[in-house]
């Protein structure tokens, strides 16, 4: 089964979106845990179990992280599928015309 470019790239539409949407949560869920951080770094510090909002503070970072780093791996696998598909087509092009 031959796959051309764009075809490849209609049936990849679907992982870019979904690649988007994990970054964007990832970003954000960062950016909260970053600030969440800061400040309880500031108001809990004082107190015996401040620690405990630190903690939870860095694991969101951590899992926003994640997946930010999901959706990129996302991307560059739709990446990876479309230029492998370039690369068939072309040297399909370049066998048809050599014969």
């Amino acid at each position: 089964m031959a796959f051309n470019p764009k075809s490849v790239e209609k049936q990849t539409g679907t992982m870019s979106t979904l690649g988007k949407i994990l970054t964007v949560i990832g970003i954000t869920a960062v950016i909260l845990g970053a600030f969440s951080l800061v400040m309880g770094i500031f108001a809990d510090f004082g107190q015996p179990y401040g620690l405990e909002g630190v903690v939870k503070s860095v694991t969101l970072v951590f899992w926003g992280l994640v997946l930010s780093a999901g959706g990129a791996t996302l991307h560059a696998i739709r990446s990876i599928a479309v230029n492998c598909a370039k690369l068939a087509d072309a040297s399909r092009s370049s066998d048809q015309g050599e014969t």
